[in-house]
This record gives C-alpha cells, structure tokens and sequence, in this order.
C-alpha cells in the first residue's frame, strides 16, 4: 500500500469549483467534510487526485486494463455512496485503499468461480448447434440490451451488469455498493423489465 499523504492539487481544480469552496478546498478535511455532505464536484477533484494512485495500485494486481477500470469504477461508487462515514475516519487514505483492495479480492475469487463453471459447462456448449439466424438473433439481442443499458442510469446500468455479467446475487451487490438489498432488486426490476419491453420485437422476428 502507497504511503503517500493525500495531496489535493487545487490549483488543477479550482477552476472547475465556485469560489465559495476556495477555503475549504484549501485543506484536505475541508474537500473531505465537501464530499461528506453531498458535493458531486469536490468528489470529482478527489477522484482526480485518487484515480492514477489506485489504479497503479489494481494494474499491479490485475494485470488487465478492463478488470482495472471496472474495480476502480465500483471502488469511487462504493467511497461515493459510504461517504456519510466520511467524518469519523481518521486516516482516509488507508479507508480508500482498503475499500478498493477488498473489491479487488471480490473479483478475483469471483474469477476463479467462473472459469471452474465454464470448464464444467465446456463440453456441454460443444455439442450445441447454431443457425446462422440464430446468430443474427443472438447479434440483435446483444445490439438490443447494449442499447438500453446506454439508457439507464449509471448506478442502475453497474447494478444490472453485476448481476447478469459477472453473476452476483442481490445481496452481494448491495455488500459491494454499499446499500440496501431491497434497493438492488428494485433496480434489477426496472432494468429486467425495461430490458424485456425492448427484446419483445426482436423475439417476434420470424425465422427464415
């Protein structure tokens, strides 16, 4: 873990905050108690400053730029929505580094369970046989979803990802995020019912 002091460099930011965020932004509590209370752009110049570190820091774990980015964008989501903590943490770098170190052994362990389901799952989906419009079906689907999920909301969009890509239950993704269980399932909810108001077409297409 970097033993680096958390240096924000107000004089790359500033520009982009109101004045009267000048005197709080001039010390590392004040961007903190900012962020505490909700303020989208002193997160932004504390994502500035904390993206490049964490992510050396999850490269040199990783070794995978699309496995990075995606641990780095659950991390900021995960400090974002637990930011109420924020004022009785005495050492933010160390809850920063910590949180993001967790997600990264939550990926790994969640890799590890994937390849052990496709080498069981291998010699099952050798023996399928696909049309070409199968394909062409399958294209549309994927084009379909993509689209949607262009759509949704950031924090809708990763939940629905979570779930349907990498597997993770409800309840494992409200741990990672940080919020309630019901919360997710209303999430997946909409977007599985968005998702499917939108495929009805495509499954109507009729087969050549």
């Amino acid at each position: 873990m970097p033993d680096a002091c958390f240096v924000l460099p107000v004089t790359t930011h500033v520009e982009m905050l109101d004045a009267n965020m000048d005197n709080a932004l001039s010390s590392e509590r004040g961007l903190l108690m900012l962020i505490a209370e909700g303020d989208e752009r002193a997160f932004y110049a504390f994502y500035k400053t904390y993206a490049p570190r964490l992510r050396a820091y999850v490269w040199r774990t990783t070794r995978s730029e699309a496995d990075t980015e995606d641990i780095l964008q659950i991390s900021f989501m995960r400090i974002w929505l637990s930011r109420d903590k924020i004022p009785s943490i005495d050492n933010i770098q160390a809850w920063v580094y910590t949180i993001t170190a967790k997600i990264c052994l939550q990926h790994f362990r969640k890799k590890k369970n994937d390849q052990k389901k496709l080498e069981r799952g291998g010699e099952m989906r050798d023996n399928n046989v696909s049309t070409p419009f199968d394909f062409l079906q399958l294209e549309e689907i994927k084009r379909t979803i993509g689209a949607v999920l262009q759509r949704m909301s950031p924090q809708r969009k990763m939940i629905y990802r979570m779930n349907r890509e990498e597997g993770r239950k409800p309840a494992e993704i409200a741990l990672v995020l940080s919020m309630p269980v019901g919360t997710v399932k209303n999430h997946l909810s909409a977007a599985n019912k968005e998702i499917r108001e939108s495929l009805y077409p495509v499954a109507m297409m009729p087969s050549p």
